[in-house]
């Protein structure tokens, strides 16, 4: 029987993780730091918005409709006194909360709203990434294809043409789910094996092990079963690094060469637009931002749901997390905000329960509307007890 730590959320099934008194590794790591030893503070941020001369906007916000940079928009108008422009990059995925609050927000507040779309490739990229999933039996990471590269470059570029001085971007690293640790991986076994295959000793099972091993040094999250399956997905994977690429060019991304890599980060290097971290200098406290945004403008989420509620393709990384570790990204999340003394453990419990059982429907539907008939999650699961 799975057993979870008696501080957060996260279970025993988490790869590399170990317990001591029932207390995980996570937790026991753990160092507690005071705001004043890691915030910058209100001042600092008001100050620095307004070292620069505005033209018509002081800053430039990304919103998505989602409470983080909800937040970011409500603190700058009503909190800061500043003019923003609220960006919204419309990625084809978006659900219609997270639209309907974009919309309520700006009305209310009031601000200007400039809405991107996204290309053609992008979606042809996220179909990519689902064929590579068929083959693979688990959810490949590229299933949010260009999706932060794409908002980057669309703040970026906005910001550019319009003379506005400042972004102020909402990541937070709390978010940000660790890799499982697995052993290194050897160059020299694969190529072993390679030879083993050229001499005639052939070991269909064994060759794909390593082969597998060797790809996913590059990043390509591979798990094939035959031979045929791997050759598929190299296939689909060639056609998804173009679709990034030609999506790169498309939307203009500021990356000189390093436009043409599906694996390089749109960097905030732009020499004539500076990019503020809104969470280095305001506390993060999203369930009281939550709550902020809900009195004051009407702001809406599923119940339980206000982590993450404004992308219909969070499902999938959250179902992969899930089957491979025993919890959800969202539900990382949630033992990080333990952690942080931002949310009780029992509403933790509670909100990944909520989510773990909608969680399958979700990816169905999603798969559906999509236009895909075979369905992923059975393979996956069948894949994972063996068969």
């Amino acid at each position: 029987m799975m057993k979870i730590c008696k501080t957060c959320i996260i279970p025993d099934s988490f790869p590399n993780i170990t317990f001591s008194n029932g207390i995980c590794s996570f937790c026991r790591d753990y160092k507690q730091l005071t705001d004043s030893e890691i915030i910058k503070g209100y001042g600092k941020l008001r100050q620095v918005l307004r070292s620069k001369k505005a033209g018509s906007y002081n800053c430039i916000v990304p919103v998505s409709g989602g409470k983080d940079s909800s937040y970011i928009l409500f603190y700058a108008v009503r909190k800061l006194g500043l003019k923003p422009l609220a960006l919204f990059f419309d990625s084809g995925f978006a659900n219609d909360f997270s639209k309907r609050n974009v919309e309520n927000i700006c009305r209310k507040l009031p601000v200007d709203l400039v809405v991107v779309k996204s290309t053609n490739f992008r979606r042809k990229a996220v179909k990519e990434a689902l064929y590579i999933s068929k083959y693979i039996n688990r959810f490949f990471w590229g299933i949010c294809g260009n999706c932060e590269n794409n908002l980057r470059t669309a703040a970026i570029n906005e910001a550019t043409k319009r003379k506005i001085p400042f972004i102020l971007w909402g990541s937070v690293n709390l978010e940000v789910a660790p890799k499982e640790y697995e052993k290194t991986r050897r160059f020299r076994k694969a190529h072993a094996a390679h030879a083993r295959a050229q001499r005639g000793e052939f070991n269909e099972k064994k060759t794909i092990e390593l082969l597998n091993k060797y790809i996913s040094t590059y990043g390509i999250l591979i798990n094939c079963r035959k031979i045929t399956d791997y050759i598929k997905t190299l296939m689909h994977k060639l056609k998804f690094d173009y679709y990034i690429i030609r999506d790169n060019i498309e939307t203009k991304a500021q990356e000189g060469w390093r436009k043409f890599s599906p694996f390089s980060q749109v960097l905030f290097k732009n020499e004539k637009v500076q990019t503020i971290y809104f969470y280095d200098y305001v506390p993060y406290n999203p369930f009281r931002h939550v709550e902020t945004l809900k009195r004051e403008l009407a702001w809406k989420a599923p119940f339980g749901r206000e982590t993450r509620m404004d992308c219909k393709l969070h499902c999938f990384p959250n179902y992969d997390l899930l089957r491979r570790t025993g919890t959800t990204m969202d539900g990382f999340y949630f033992a990080n905000l333990v952690r942080r003394g931002l949310l009780a453990r029992a509403d933790a419990i509670e909100r990944e329960e909520t989510i773990k059982k909608d969680l399958t429907r979700e990816c169905q539907e999603t798969l559906k509307e999509l236009g895909f008939n075979y369905n992923i999650i059975d393979n996956y699961n069948a894949h994972a007890r063996g068969q």
